[in-house]
């Protein structure tokens, strides 16, 4: 008898500590009775008061913020993995024959120039501006009523943060039924080449250049190139279709892809 009392004072000893200690906070698993592990209700927790209604709305805007910021990385990487997509191009290509006369069509000075000074002088830190060479005077006097018809000309600079033209204004791209529409390939030369652009403003093909250029020059990502015909222009585009390698863009880009 006289042991069960002195087994129950320490039993009641051994209570009373843990009391203090978990009132004073300092309760762990080593703690615990008979060196057991503590269950979740005897842990201490410390008190946290209610969050009022600003922080409450200030919590969720800053998850709202976190949420869109993982979208747009997540979009990020999904173009990365786009632009890195082995794609389907055309060979490499040229223009036939030479040039007498050079078309400026955004420039200081603008309109047909017959020497690559004059176009230099012309262009020299103009920012956005585009020239082609052709070979023929009528050819390149063809060209510039066109573009200067369609609004593609220009004697300003491109300002930063700027498209070259407005959106409802950017050429689109062409398809086999348009071949046959003399006033849609009017601007064309004999020579000219064809551009396939993967990242623009209208992405497809373009029969001139500087269709092609106001789609894809001043766009984040621009992607274009050159082509021999409209046939090896438009497998290209397909292709780059199918591997998903294609996509609008017409955020300004603060430099443009040069590739003259």
């Amino acid at each position: 008898m006289e042991q069960m009392r002195l087994d129950q004072l320490e039993i009641q000893t051994r209570l009373d500590q843990l009391e203090a200690q978990l009132q004073a906070g300092s309760y762990s698993s080593q703690s615990a009775p008979w060196g057991t592990s503590p269950s979740p209700t005897q842990s201490p927790r410390a008190h946290v008061p209610p969050q009022s209604s600003s922080t409450r709305a200030a919590e969720g805007q800053r998850r709202t913020a976190e949420g869109q910021r993982r979208t747009a990385e997540g979009q990020r990487k999904t173009a990365e993995g786009q632009r890195k997509t082995p794609r389907e191009r055309p060979s490499s290509v040229t223009k036939s024959g030479s040039n007498i006369v050079y078309v400026v069509f955004q420039g200081w000075t603008i309109g047909t120039m017959r020497t690559m000074d004059q176009v230099k002088a012309s262009i020299a830190d103009f920012r956005g501006f585009v020239f082609q060479g052709y070979p023929s005077v009528e050819d390149a006097e063809r060209a510039y009523r066109v573009a200067s018809k369609g609004g593609l000309t220009s004697t300003t600079s491109l300002p930063v943060g700027q498209l070259p033209v407005a959106i409802d204004m950017v050429p689109r791209s062409i398809r086999a039924p348009d071949l046959a529409d003399a006033r849609r390939m009017e601007g064309r030369a004999l020579n000219d080449l064809w551009y396939v652009g993967y990242v623009t403003i209208n992405p497809g093909v373009y029969p001139t250049w500087i269709e092609c250029s106001m789609n894809s020059e001043w766009v984040v990502d621009g992607d274009w190139e050159k082509s021999a015909s409209f046939e090896d222009a438009s497998r290209a585009y397909v292709h780059a279709v199918g591997t998903k390698t294609t996509r609008v863009s017409y955020t300004p880009s603060e430099h443009g892809a040069r590739q003259l």
